[in-house]
């Protein structure tokens, strides 16, 4: 299109179009170095919350059932939390993907106020991943692809209650192996402390984790969480506006609506 063509996208609109593997990829380490700091303080809340409540299971002085109610009930607070986290970032990501701005305070905001919606999804989605891998596995590994994208479904669009499993199941639809694909790379990180994490206890000589071992265990998978974490979310917030503009013609209609906003 030419300079004067008056549907031309300006320099302050983002061009939004269809990304391969590789360019979604590339987007996603742009996006998580240059919203760093604001994304890892968004995540720091459930990362804390989440090894709060990990110490107080592993408390050996508790008895067995004990112990169990305290594991079920850190696991439903961690998905909570971890859900209302995944909202805000999803609201961080959006903002900076179609070119504005918003704080710590607005995206945690807009995640609060979703947060029922959000915790309750987390909560069925992650009922039906765990009933899958308790299955056949191969259930559970669909489960997860299918509900990849409840985070910006729930925030980004005004789908009330559990509609939003299924509106991330449709999005995915198409696109699923390779969301199954870029959800394995972005756990890259975890195959590969993995070995790290089965080493550590030979630090001991007693055939137990060492002081040491315990001590380094701690800061390595607390350190993976907290910043893996802001990068899945930012993988599974371009594969939902990817597949918008790939079905749904959402490049088309962005540009369409900034275009008429400068008008006015």
């Amino acid at each position: 299109m030419s300079e004067q063509d008056p549907v031309s996208p300006r320099k302050d609109i983002p061009v939004l179009e269809a990304m391969n593997i590789g360019m979604l990829l590339d987007k996603a380490i742009h996006l998580y170095t240059r919203n760093f700091g604001l994304l890892i303080a968004i995540y720091s809340i459930p990362w804390a919350v989440t090894a709060a409540v990990g110490a107080i299971v592993r408390d050996d002085s508790l008895s067995p059932g004990l112990r169990f109610l305290r594991i079920l009930v850190s696991t439903v607070l961690n998905l909570v939390v971890s859900g209302i986290a995944g909202g805000a970032m999803s609201v961080v990501v959006s903002s900076r993907y179609l070119g504005t701005d918003i704080s710590f305070r607005r995206a945690y905001g807009a995640a609060l106020r979703k947060a029922w919606t959000l915790a309750g999804c987390m909560l069925l989605s992650g009922l039906f991943i765990i009933l899958g891998f308790l299955g056949l596995v191969v259930p559970g590994i669909f489960f997860v692809v299918f509900f990849f994208l409840l985070s910006p479904t729930i925030m980004l669009e005004d789908i009330r209650g559990a509609r939003n499993l299924k509106r991330s199941r449709l999005l995915t639809k198409g696109y699923r192996w390779r969301t199954l694909f870029l959800i394995l790379v972005s756990y890259l990180p975890i195959f590969v402390f993995v070995p790290i994490f089965i080493a550590i206890p030979k630090l001991g000589q007693t055939g137990r984790i060492s002081p040491l071992g315990t001590i380094l265990l701690a800061v390595l998978s607390s350190s993976v969480s907290l910043f893996l974490g802001p990068f899945i979310a930012i993988v599974a917030t371009l594969i939902y506006y990817n597949q918008r503009i790939r079905t749904e013609g959402f490049d088309l209609a962005f540009l369409a609506q900034a275009m008429s906003r400068r008008s006015e």
